[in-house]
């Protein structure tokens, strides 16, 4: 984001426009004046052969797009199939993160989705970061710095596939990977009970603060799993839970997460998380936690748990990673 600030100040500041967009709603508030690709471009929802532009010719879009000297798409990995007509575009984002998911794809399918495989990804110059900002941080001692080191390196490793600590039978691009030790929690009683112990100790008094819960999650693959961790946890919280058609067992302070988007304008998108405020019958009112709107009190599922990909573009600073199964981008 830091990155992305500094450009698009830079070219602003030579009085030049900059339009900014993202393929989700959540990654796009994360940069003031970010919208969606699919409402700055009118992009339709279903593309095929005969789909046609829906910017209309001498419309205020169509002359903003004719002024415009910088395009920034930030994360994105899907194909790019059609020129920008000449602009400047500059896409951002990082392939070892999750891919597209493909419903029922193969990895083939995966593939071929991403904009690696398009005809114009040759027409593009690569930049790369290669300083860890992190590093630079005064308040970090030498040992410190060295265990971050450490880390985002065995971590660039991991996303470049070239760690390698056991062999998958039959399937020459996959391994798998062993965790250090230092970075495991030791089973005491069950999983889930040590993986909620290890991020949210003592939760059952510390509930009701929302700091609490502003910068810890336990992230794991499947929603499935989402649902087992997040109904444990409700189970054992003390005080008055409400049921709601969409949501069991809702109590006060807990952390939710909005399903679907509702008011870009107000921060109200697919994936921003709040701390519950007050409950009354049929209505959920919770602040803001994440995102720039943070603060914000609106009347509206549990996310003491959430997916690997709903965690994208999430601010925290204590994190679980709960893999009853493997990770994997999957359909």
């Amino acid at each position: 984001v830091f990155l992305w600030h500094t450009i698009i100040n830079r070219v602003r500041s030579e009085g030049l426009i900059v339009l900014v967009v993202a393929s989700s709603r959540i990654t796009s508030l994360l940069i003031p004046g970010g919208r969606t690709t699919h409402y700055r471009f009118k992009i339709q929802l279903e593309v095929n052969e005969n789909s046609i532009s829906e910017i209309k010719h001498n419309t205020h879009l169509s002359r903003l797009l004719e002024m415009t000297s910088l395009i920034v798409w930030d994360e994105d990995g899907r194909r790019l199939n059609n020129p920008f007509g000449g602009k400047s575009v500059l896409l951002g984002g990082d392939f070892r993160q999750i891919l597209l998911v493909i419903s029922g794809g193969t990895k083939e399918e995966i593939i071929n989705a991403s904009f690696t495989s398009s005809s114009l990804w040759s027409k593009f110059t690569f930049l790369t970061l290669n300083q860890n900002m992190q590093l630079s941080a005064d308040s970090l001692s030498p040992n410190q710095k060295e265990e971050l080191r450490q880390f985002a390196e065995w971590i660039i490793l991991i996303g470049d596939g070239q760690l390698c600590d056991l062999a998958v039978p039959n399937d020459h691009d996959a391994a798998f990977i062993k965790i250090p030790c230092e970075l495991q929690v030791q089973i005491i009683d069950c999983p889930i009970t040590t993986i909620v112990s290890a991020i949210y100790p003592d939760i059952e008094r510390a509930h009701l603060d929302p700091f609490y819960f502003k910068e810890r999650a336990i992230v794991t693959p499947k929603n499935l799993t989402v649902y087992e961790i997040n109904n444990f946890i409700l189970d054992i919280i003390r005080g008055d839970k409400y049921n709601f058609f969409s949501s069991r067992g809702v109590s006060g302070g807990a952390p939710i997460m909005l399903l679907r988007n509702l008011s870009h304008s107000a921060g109200l998108c697919n994936g921003i998380r709040f701390i519950v405020t007050q409950l009354i019958e049929r209505i959920i009112e919770a602040r803001i936690i994440t995102g720039s709107n943070i603060g914000d009190r609106f009347p509206v599922r549990p996310c003491y748990v959430m997916t690997i990909n709903k965690s994208q573009g999430q601010s925290l600073k204590i994190v679980g990673v709960f893999l009853k199964e493997q990770v994997f981008s999957h359909g």
